[in-house]
């Protein structure tokens, strides 16, 4: 039997089933798992199979254990759960108490058996053998849809054997009574599924054959209400009218649109009670449309996932406190001096409280990006809040009393609470002395004051200068070792923007005293940042545009001349949007429309740089401020350098910074 690439189970049509066939008409295929498996394998399955209800577990092709999909995740889902079942065999994760019956058996027996379980060891899945050999399974959501369909096959026959012979009434009678036990089991099956189950017909009225469940989401009896005004008090008005309209079309059938569209059309889910509720909508009879509604609570699901995602991000925190130890520390260390003493002394000493103003403005914009890039997003979004005070701010730039506002506004802020959660995730697991350790295994700048000092006491005149500017180096990198540090970056915007974005480093070798490129090295996040937000395409859209589904952003090194270098940073999205530039520059202020109509098209690029100048619709916590590209150039020309940009629609966006090679400094 074959354990890999199964095909996701599907419902099966059986509209003339009898209840006394053998269960074998039901059976499905579904994914398996060796005994011998660890939990990685399940982790894999789930993952590559978003609809698989659960996995059957074999010893031998013979059905030892099953593990459902909501199982799975909340045992994982639990601290360590992950690394804890991963690489353990699965039989620590499967439940060996499940039903299990031969493909001969009847429908109705499964169905008493179904009823009989234990709840602790009730499950969606019944595990079919022939011969003791594992044949398949059967979904029990499949089993009730087919055994309701029968029903309902049952009663018209039964109205139209009452309508044609009144002699037959004992037989009805029986028949009647047998109908009566089938609709009891089938209400103790749908009252025991742990879900909703609900149907009505044209005129909306709910059906007397509805689950328990129901009334535990709604809080109310729900028989013979109209479906709409139930679910009203949990959408807006007009999605409820949206409802309306869809299932008026639906029930009309003046179209060929398959009941399947229309089901898209509908609200997937809704919050009751606080509760988050998905709904999934069936056809159960297509003479009549009847349309049954499943209603099923995935707050718990949808809870576990958030902390999972916690968890990840937590842990990718501690990979990065432990991979970008210096790095790290030196911008948590600026960012706290800045906030209790930087700020303020600009503050005393300022004649311009809107200079003031933008240049703190960007500071936290910088910081905001350089943070994230640590895996410190907690402090991320706390900075971006603090951004939004500082751009409601920037709106009242002429207001004489601009700079007590920022005084009192950066007052209030305290750089320990706003590092409090993500330092406790780092201090938890790696302890609370970490960022106080003074061990280090790289050469210091004090290491390198004692050579020189040494050097200028032991050496001769002309050899001094040679010496020193050598051991000067030691402190020298490659800027490329640089630019690396923003590959787990890279990565994290692309699983937040649901894109795939891969960072190519390339170029020659150029080493340089990094502490002199600080600044600069910080504020290219916002180039990075922007080509992930704005510039490259869904995966759809690449895919439409004949590009790889995966993205590229190319930071290359090209030596000019001796003191000279070029750094570029390149995207293969879509290019920038001139049109847009255009409206935002017209809108502005910054050029006329006569001026824009001679203007060539590169002349409209370098209003990107301008300070407050994004073409983005809205403000978010990855861009729309408009002061990230003004960053760079800023800190471009501090150094002596220069920025240009280019574009190609369709093909992508090139930046390319001029700056000197400086290596030297003065201890």
């Amino acid at each position: 039997m074959s354990h890999d690439n199964p095909t996701i189970p599907s419902v099966i049509s059986m509209t003339d089933i009898d209840i006394k066939d053998p269960i074998s008409r039901l059976v499905q295929h579904t994914t398996t798992c060796c005994i011998t498996d660890t939990g990685s394998k399940a982790h894999e399955i789930f993952e590559q199979q978003s609809l698989l209800e659960g996995i059957v577990i074999l010893d031998n092709d013979r059905p030892a254990g099953l593990i459902m999909r909501a199982d799975y995740y909340q045992k994982i889902g639990t601290q360590y759960g992950y690394s804890l079942y991963s690489r353990r065999p699965v039989t620590y994760l499967m439940e060996t108490s499940m039903l299990i019956v031969d493909h001969s058996v009847e429908i109705a027996k499964v169905s008493a058996l179904a009823m009989k379980r234990d709840h602790k060891n009730i499950y969606d899945l019944i595990v079919v053998t022939k011969n003791d050999v594992f044949l398949g399974v059967v979904s029990i959501r499949v089993f009730l849809m087919e055994l309701t369909k029968k029903r309902e096959k049952e009663i018209e026959w039964l109205k139209m054997a009452n309508e044609k012979e009144k002699a037959f009434s004992d037989t009805i009678a029986a028949t009647n009574a047998e109908l009566s036990q089938k609709n009891e089991s089938i209400k103790n099956l749908l009252d025991h599924a742990g879900q909703g189950f609900l149907s009505f017909s044209g005129n909306y009225l709910i059906h007397n054959e509805y689950s328990a469940e129901c009334v535990k989401i709604f809080g109310c009896e729900i028989v013979a209400r109209h479906f709409l005004d139930i679910v009203a008090p949990y959408f807006k008005p007009a999605d409820v009218a949206g409802m309306e309209a869809t299932l008026t079309m639906l029930f009309a059938g003046e179209n060929d649109i398959s009941a399947e569209v229309y089901f898209s059309l509908l609200p997937q889910e809704m919050t009751v009670h606080g509760r988050t509720v998905a709904l999934e909508y069936k056809l159960l009879s297509e003479s009549d449309l009847k349309v049954m509604v499943i209603l099923t609570d995935i707050t718990e699901k949808i809870e576990l996932n958030r902390r999972m995602k916690e968890e990840e991000k937590n842990l990718r925190l501690i990979l990065k406190a432990i991979q970008n130890y210096d790095d790290m520390k030196m911008s948590i260390e600026e960012m706290c001096q800045l906030f209790r003493t930087g700020w303020n002394n600009r503050l005393d000493e300022s004649q311009n409280g809107g200079e003031t103003l933008t240049e703190i403005f960007r500071s936290v914009h910088t910081y905001k990006g350089e943070l994230a890039q640590h895996g410190l997003y907690n402090t991320s979004a706390h900075l971006h809040a603090l951004e939004d005070q500082l751009a409601d701010l920037l709106k009242e730039a002429e207001n004489p009393s601009l700079l007590n506002h920022l005084k009192n506004i950066l007052a209030g802020i305290d750089p320990s609470a706003i590092l409090a959660d993500d330092m406790q995730v780092i201090t938890g697991a790696l302890g609370e002395d970490y960022f106080t350790k003074t061990e280090t295994f790289v050469v210091t700048k004090e290491q390198i004051e004692a050579i020189c000092t040494l050097i200028k006491r032991v050496c001769k005149e002309e050899q001094q200068h040679a010496l020193t500017e050598a051991v000067k180096k030691l402190l020298c990198r490659n800027f490329k070792d640089f630019l690396k540090e923003y590959d787990g970056y890279v990565e994290y915007l692309g699983s937040r923007l649901g894109k795939k974005i891969a960072l190519h480093i390339e170029g020659d070798d150029i080493f340089v005293y990094k502490p002199l490129y600080s600044g600069l090295l910080k504020s290219l996040i916002h180039i990075v940042r922007n080509a992930a937000d704005h510039g490259i395409e869904s995966a759809d859209a690449r895919m439409e545009a004949g590009k790889p589904e995966c993205a590229a952003i190319t930071c290359q090194i090209r030596r000019l001349d001796p003191n000279y270098f070029a750094l570029s940073v390149t995207d293969d999205g879509h290019g920038i949007d001139l049109m847009k530039i255009k409206d935002k520059v017209l809108e502005a202020g910054l050029a006329s429309q006569e001026e824009l109509s001679c203007m060539p098209p590169a002349d409209l690029l370098p209003f990107i740089f301008k300070e407050h100048f994004s073409t983005k619709a809205a403000v978010d916590t990855l861009s729309g401020r408009g002061i990230g590209l003004s960053a760079v150039k800023h800190e471009a020309e501090k150094l002596g350098g220069n920025i240009t940009v280019s574009t190609n629609e369709g093909s992508g966006t090139e930046f390319v910074i001029t700056l000197p090679i400086m290596r030297t400094f003065n201890l």
